[in-house]
């Protein structure tokens, strides 16, 4: 302790204080430096994952080394400029064709106009074709009527297992 004969002194003590902040033991300091040394080596494992791009640094360690996947013998070759760009262009087409496979594998999405789309519509147009007289309209169903009757042949000769049905009641 301090001691004084001045009455006018005065001191405060911050460290015994009721509202200090509690000391930290020196167990509690040795746990905190190996928990901030252990945050130290997982924060430089992670930037090695989070920027390969950087190089290597050199190590102390006689024993370390490495191993080159590009530069060595049995590596594959690296493509040519023109194989790239054939590449790039192969990979363009098979998205426009993924784009257009989607259009009939979605019938049900609406059509997106582009600034450029037009569109006409053949059928009401005053040169049209005029639609099916009447001679056709006949034609059409009595093929109708043929196609009918061949497909009951087809089905009789498909399912024979199927009793016989005479049209005479």
């Amino acid at each position: 302790p301090v001691e004084s004969g001045d009455g006018t002194e005065f001191g405060r003590n911050y460290f015994s204080r009721a509202s200090a902040v509690e000391q930290e033991s020196e167990e509690d300091m040795e746990a905190r430096e190996e928990i901030l040394a252990d945050m130290a080596e997982l924060k430089k494992y992670a930037s090695w994952h989070l920027h390969p791009e950087q190089p290597v640094g050199h190590t102390s360690d006689g024993t370390e080394f490495g191993r080159n996947f590009f530069g060595r013998a049995s590596a594959e070759d690296a493509q040519t400029k023109e194989e790239t760009e054939e590449r790039a262009r192969i990979l363009e087409e098979a998205a426009e064709l993924k784009k257009f496979a989607s259009f009939h594998l979605h019938p049900e999405r609406p059509v997106e106009p582009t600034s450029a789309a037009c569109a006409r519509n053949y059928f009401t147009r005053a040169s049209a074709e005029e639609y099916d007289d009447f001679d056709d309209m006949l034609e059409r169903e009595k093929i109708m009527e043929e196609t009918a009757a061949l497909k009951q042949l087809a089905s009789w000769h498909l399912h024979p297992e199927k009793p016989v049905e005479s049209g005479d009641g």
